[in-house]
């Protein structure tokens, strides 16, 4: 079935179509979601490992149905429980508006950027993905009225509907970097095994004090992969608009935005086994490596791929800056070895001098 027609089928309100269309981000990242119509309510089951965050996912589910604005539908009701469980850990409903306003354009369904609820309770896994603009930039006229099964309502729950993506992203609290260290964690593709797990073990909270500094409010974060950029520790940052590195020197404390271009701006794209280069206008281009080949390869052909096209290419130029880095490491080697073995030299023409009794 294409898109197209599952977006059709969505649309009508069949509850399996809106499962599908749900499943296809959140599947990703270890969530399941099954829908059920019962009367004009549709109820949505999202089931995982641990128990799903029900901030970040029951707005991303609600506003992902009020994009489809599915006919004969009046209410939402959006369950989480944990992967073996029957009963559910929270539920929380949602009225819906009248279907009028919407934009008849979607290209994908996906959680708004929210920021990761750190009050009690273990640390959730947090989605961030593209969703296009709530109500196609019209304003609904209602205020959606929340009903939590499990705890009271939030004002959060019940504020107005924005009037576009942009703008509630702006009225969102930004994040923080406590935040964007959660996401790092939950979505990026940084090696688990080895020396550079335990490099990016530290690097990360730099990663997120640098994002939380430097990233737009409005920008959403959709891939992270742990790359070589001039021969230092960084990662590669997606949003919707474009393409970020964040670089941490060594012996730094803090990491540095080191690259940032819009995608429209990109001329060029090539993807191999060690890495990815990008071509901009001028010339300019620049080289990505990759530390774990399979880590680069599905950050290559997931989001990336849907934005950008990518050219296959089996050769990526070496990298200067490491080499010449790698030379500076071994001539500083070579340094060390001659001083050691001078002063171990003269350490041994003094003993000897001394056992023959001829002092200085």
């Amino acid at each position: 079935m294409t898109q197209t027609e599952l977006l059709e089928l969505a649309k009508q309100g069949r509850p399996t179509a809106i499962a599908a269309l749900i499943n296809r981000s959140l599947e990703p990242k270890g969530i399941t979601a099954k829908a059920a119509l019962k009367g004009r309510c549709l109820q949505i089951t999202l089931a995982a490992p641990k128990v799903p965050n029900q901030k970040v996912l029951a707005e991303f589910i609600y506003q992902g149905v009020m994009k489809l604005a599915p006919q004969a539908i009046a209410s939402l009701k959006v369950l989480g429980l944990q992967t073996g469980q029957t009963a559910p850990a929270w539920s929380q409903e949602f009225e819906l508006p009248p279907q009028a306003g919407f934009s008849e354009e979607l290209s994908a369904i996906a959680p708004l950027e929210a920021p990761i609820s750190r009050t009690g309770g273990s640390r959730e896994s947090l989605i961030y993905n593209s969703l296009p603009s709530v109500n196609g930039g019209k304003k609904s006229g209602r205020t959606p009225q929340s009903r939590n099964g499990d705890r009271p309502q939030s004002t959060e729950d019940s504020a107005p509907l924005p009037e576009s993506s942009e703008q509630a992203a702006q009225e969102r609290s930004r994040l923080t970097a406590l935040d964007y260290e959660d996401l790092l964690r939950d979505i990026g593709r940084f090696p688990q095994k080895g020396k550079y797990s335990v490099d990016y073990y530290y690097a990360i909270p730099k990663f997120a004090e640098a994002l939380a500094e430097l990233m737009p409010s409005t920008s959403e974060i959709l891939d992270v992969v742990g790359v070589r950029y001039q021969g230092q520790l960084a990662c590669l940052v997606l949003t919707e608009r474009g393409l970020a590195c964040f670089s941490c020197p060594d012996f730094s404390r803090k990491a540095i935005k080191a690259f940032g271009v819009n995608l429209n701006k990109i001329n060029h794209l090539s993807a191999g086994k060690r890495g990815l280069s990008i071509y901009q206008p001028k010339g300019i281009k620049k080289n990505f490596y990759f530390y774990n080949k399979r880590l680069g390869k599905n950050f290559i052909e997931g989001k990336l791929s849907e934005f950008i096209s990518i050219e296959k290419t089996r050769f990526i130029s070496d990298d200067r800056h490491e080499i010449t880095l790698t030379l500076i490491g071994y001539f500083t080697l070579f340094l060390s070895l001659v001083a050691n073995l001078g002063g171990l030299g003269m350490g041994v023409w003094f003993l000897i001098q001394r056992m023959m009794g001829n002092p200085f």
